[in-house]
């Protein structure tokens, strides 16, 4: 018995190194493998404008709106300044202009719009337009509705106001239009800071085409 044992140990121990043995040489045997990268890269298109003769970045929030910096007078726009009114001051018989220039610098089309708002707590008789002066009415007329603007391409936005002098010969209204308007210069207390002014914002909106 004991014998029988050994043996059978002796075949099992015997097995197991030609186990080992196949395992180990089987590991030497050729085989086909293959190890592949790709690699691809791409710049990214810029997204880059100027407004108004200034470039924005990142981190800009506003741009300059001049458009009360020239003070005219209504008969002579464009060429006189308005002689009768001080430190930058409007009032009835003044006039202005001014020209928000738009250029897309981005490698993509977009597209732009503008919303105007104003405050204007006295309720001067400030009137708007953007076709020259053909057509008058408040602020709302200025809004620009969505619009396309291609790569490198420049636009312009035209904004004139006035605070006309006349009723365009209507007595009656005339006469109303002078007493809201004196209203408005008695509450226009200029050695108080804290008297509101007429503000004007318009919120320019630029947006990739996709």
């Amino acid at each position: 018995m004991r014998k029988e044992n050994k043996l059978t140990k002796v075949a099992i121990f015997a097995l197991l190194i030609a186990i080992v043995a196949i395992v180990l040489v089987s590991g030497t045997y050729a085989r086909y493998t293959t190890s592949l990268t790709g690699t691809d890269s791409v710049q990214i298109a810029k997204w880059a404008w100027n407004i108004s003769g200034a470039d924005i970045d990142a981190n800009t929030t506003s741009y300059t709106l001049d458009l009360f910096s020239t003070i005219k007078d209504t008969a002579t726009y464009g060429t006189t300044n308005e002689a009768n009114v001080i430190d930058g001051k409007i009032a009835p018989g003044t006039t202005g202009a001014f020209d928000i220039q738009i250029t897309n610098k981005s490698e993509v089309n977009a597209e732009y719009s503008v919303t105007f708002g104003e405050e204007n707590p006295l309720g001067a008789a400030i009137e708007y337009s953007t076709d020259g002066g053909a057509n008058w009415g408040t602020v709302a007329v200025l809004d620009v509705d969505t619009t396309a603007i291609a790569q490198n391409e420049t636009v312009t936005v035209p904004i004139q106001w006035r605070w006309a002098f006349t009723a365009e010969g209507n007595a009656v209204a005339q006469a109303d239009r002078n007493e809201a308007d004196t209203l408005v210069g008695f509450g226009a207390d200029t050695t108080d800071t804290t008297v509101p002014v007429v503000t004007v914002t318009a919120t320019l909106q630029l947006d990739q085409v996709n």
